[in-house]
């Protein structure tokens, strides 16, 4: 969980940040080369629990669905002419390798794993609506890593504080092209508010047949932001990151000229993906503070 400190919000926000790799497909590396990039963003949450007496605190990293799918092209002809038209299928990746930043944020460190969507040893949940673009994955312990994630109290509901156009706001991510070299090393990204909709508008990558809802950030982004935390930029909480919602494309995918705005998942939407993991937790026998 995160802890009250003289660290500013950027950095506390940098810390819960995880960068998700595909495994390297080199046979002689057993994690990803300088030249390989992340697949997305992903971003720690916290969840309290008490075990047989025992307090301790479960964390999951947060992404988007896309961002944990392999997608294989292809070409195929249309109604037997000569025009070829490229369609692509999409699957759950197995194996993923995530990258995180040791202790003392001096070193980066690989950890691959293996995702289990369902059965005993299930690692993996889905954001059950179909239209949200979420997905949480137990994060497991890794050797000189002390975790630091957002409760579900820091992300922003109608009942808490409400949220404006036009409030700034700052996303924290990967940095297309640039991971960092011996250490994760996400951008930070400034802008404002731009749309609020209770609209589900937004048609998906995922698949064409849906539309999802969208609040509207100017962060100036570009490709590979997917997953990253959006942070409500509030003066009067500087030590505290208050969650608005979770990158997960970019409008310029709909028209060139809207280059800049990019389309998260709103708050609400994170919340109940918090609801669904304590539900399974219970559902698991562990008393969920």
């Amino acid at each position: 969980m995160f802890v009250h400190s003289p660290i500013n919000i950027y950095d506390k926000t940098k810390r819960s940040v995880v960068f998700v790799y595909a495994p390297s497909a080199i046979r002689d590396e057993p994690f990803p080369t300088q030249d390989e990039h992340p697949l997305g963003t992903a971003f720690l949450i916290a969840i309290p629990l008490e075990e047989l007496g025992i307090s301790r605190v479960v964390y999951y990293f947060v992404t988007n669905k896309h961002v944990l799918m392999y997608t294989q092209g292809a070409l195929r002809k249309v109604d037997g002419s000569e025009v070829e038209q490229r369609i692509c299928k999409r699957t759950p990746r197995c194996r993923i390798c995530i990258r995180v930043n040791n202790t003392d944020n001096s070193a980066g460190i690989f950890h691959h794993l293996s995702l289990r969507y369902a059965g005993p040893q299930q690692n993996v949940w889905k954001h059950p609506e179909e239209h949200v673009d979420l997905i949480a994955v137990e994060m497991p312990l890794v050797e000189d890593f002390l975790p630091e994630g957002f409760l579900q109290q820091m992300i922003i509901s109608p009942n808490s504080l409400k949220i404006e156009v036009g409030q700034d706001a700052f996303g924290v991510g990967y940095l297309s092209g640039y991971a960092g070299i011996g250490k994760n090393y996400p951008v930070v990204r400034f802008g404002r508010i731009a749309l609020i909709s209770d609209e589900k508008w937004l048609k998906s990558d995922r698949n064409p047949e849906i539309y999802e809802e969208g609040f509207l950030v100017e962060l100036s982004s570009v490709g590979g932001a997917s997953g990253s935390p959006v942070i409500l930029d509030v003066p009067q909480r500087p030590d505290v990151p208050l969650l608005i919602g979770v990158v997960k494309c970019l409008v310029a995918s709909l028209h060139e000229e809207q280059q800049g705005l990019v389309a998260m998942e709103p708050p609400h939407n994170v919340v109940s993906l918090f609801d669904e993991l304590k539900m399974n937790l219970t559902m698991r026998g562990f008393s969920v503070k």
